[in-house]
């Protein structure tokens, strides 16, 4: 792991235990992306967070899109069959 992913990381589970102790309960609703309590995140704010990992990381900026057109094109490259994708 990564210097940066342990720091997110440690920051993440120390998030969660402020929530925590303050009797906030997490939410489970079976999606992928969600605030710190386990609520549905809002489009903008994952819009903002999306570009803020962009700038981050010195990536170009793209649209939340390509990323679903891009995780096909590698899944069909390394040999997943067309109907699973």
């Amino acid at each position: 792991m990564s210097q940066k992913r342990k720091k997110y990381s440690k920051q993440f589970k120390l998030d969660a235990l402020q929530i925590y102790e303050k009797g906030e309960k997490w939410e489970e609703h079976g999606l992928i992306f969600l605030n710190i309590f386990g609520r549905p995140i809002s489009c903008e704010n994952l819009y903002a967070q999306f570009k803020q990992f962009l700038k981050r990381n010195g990536l170009r900026g793209i649209h939340f899109q390509d990323l679903r057109h891009t995780s096909i094109s590698l899944l069909l490259e390394v040999g997943i069959p067309v109907n699973t994708v």
